[in-house]
């Protein structure tokens, strides 16, 4: 009786440790990030992500405050190569993907006004 209780106990080790590296080996959660431009400041700067790991691609959405143009980047984080950039009109929005991507990336507004935005996803 008392060496099945030290077998059990030992499956249960063995189904934990095979369920955790279940968990790691999986691949990374998708994720985003955002930013508002917030008066006094004109521009504001997302955190850095990896690209989607299927599509090689980075979503973005940008956005003008509705009384001044906003403009926006996406850059390299490792060697500050911008490879997507624009300007948006007052009281618009512009959203697209940029490809070919397999870094990681973060995107900003600049020259902007309260209530710019950027926001950049690899889940989509």
């Amino acid at each position: 009786m008392k060496g099945s209780k030290g077998l059990g106990r030992a499956m249960l080790v063995l189904v934990m440790i095979l369920f955790g590296l279940g968990f790691a080996a999986a691949p990374a959660s998708a994720s985003s990030s955002k930013c508002t431009v917030k008066w006094p400041s004109t521009s504001c700067k997302t955190g850095t992500m990896r690209s989607n790991g299927t599509y090689h691609r980075i979503f973005y959405n940008m956005c003008a405050s509705y009384y001044h143009y906003t403009d926006w980047q996406v850059k390299d984080a490792d060697n500050g190569v911008i490879v997507g950039q624009g300007r948006v009109a007052a009281g618009q929005c512009t959203v697209g993907y940029i490809n070919g991507l397999y870094g990681a990336y973060w995107g900003w507004v600049f020259n902007a006004r309260d209530p710019a935005l950027a926001y950049i996803a690899n889940d989509r």
